[in-house]
């Protein structure tokens, strides 16, 4: 599933809630809650007529907000109805534990449906999708419980806040922490836009360069240096061999 489509089910769901408040507040739970089940019929029509198909995970919201706003209808009691984000959250917490620590890919499977005619594949196993359900199965396991307590022990006003505005706070908290990190991470471009080699990099070209001589000598001070130890070979031997006696017959021994 996209990120954007995931935005869109939770905004889709967010509208009854917000309805509900506003009707609530001005002519009381029971009409807020109808209205909510009202509006959820209506933009389940809307979609159908112009997507021309169901979304599977709109209609489920959709069809929470209906039971759920029926069991308060029935008990006369708004906090059935003030707990379908929660449920929601929670149940969606659970497809992702599955997706993570199960066998069955069902968010990576449900991604690939709608990446369905790209010619793109989604791998079950890939790490970046991994990283991202793991953050979003915390990220609504805790605003889960948050709109939990918020629907049992809150006001409306608060529990609309968090069960709506808060989790796109969160979102939008998570997204800049991650952009931040990615900016960080990036090495800085210099003047000619190139990015500068690595700490690693530069590690490794001096591994691999050869290892010049300390001292490079051209080629007239390479002679002059064989002939100045030519000479000096010349001397010890003049000073270490004996000299001829004069008249002394140079073939005879000694």
């Amino acid at each position: 599933m996209k990120t954007s489509m995931l935005a869109r089910s939770l905004l889709l769901g967010f509208l009854p809630i917000l309805i509900f408040i506003v009707v609530e507040e001005l002519y009381g739970t029971v009409a807020g809650i109808i209205a909510a089940i009202a509006l959820g019929i209506v933009e389940i029509a809307v979609i159908y007529l112009k997507e021309k198909r169901f979304d599977r995970l709109v209609l489920f919201d959709i069809g929470l907000v209906g039971a759920l706003g029926g069991i308060s209808l029935l008990f006369d009691s708004p906090i059935f109805f003030k707990l379908k984000p929660a449920i929601f959250e929670f149940f969606f917490c659970g497809m992702m534990a599955v997706s993570l620590w199960g066998r069955v890919p069902l968010i990576q499977m449900m991604m690939q449906r709608q990446m369905r005619g790209t010619g793109l594949a989604v791998a079950p196993d890939n790490p970046a999708i991994i990283k991202m359900l793991t953050v979003l199965f915390f990220l609504f396991l805790f605003h889960g419980a948050l709109t939990a307590w918020a629907a049992v022990y809150a006001t409306s006003a608060v529990w609309g806040f968090i069960s709506g505005p808060l989790l796109y706070i969160l979102f939008g908290l998570m997204f800049l922490a991650q952009f931040v990190k990615m900016k960080v991470r990036r090495p800085a471009t210099t003047s000619s836009g190139l990015r500068p080699p690595s700490p690693s990099t530069e590690r490794r070209k001096r591994i691999a360069a050869p290892r010049l001589p300390l001292l490079s000598l051209s080629r007239e001070r390479i002679e002059v240096r064989v002939l100045q130890s030519e000479a000096k070979v010349s001397r010890a031997a003049f000073l270490i061999l004996p000299l001829p006696i004069e008249g002394e017959d140079q073939g005879e021994g000694f």
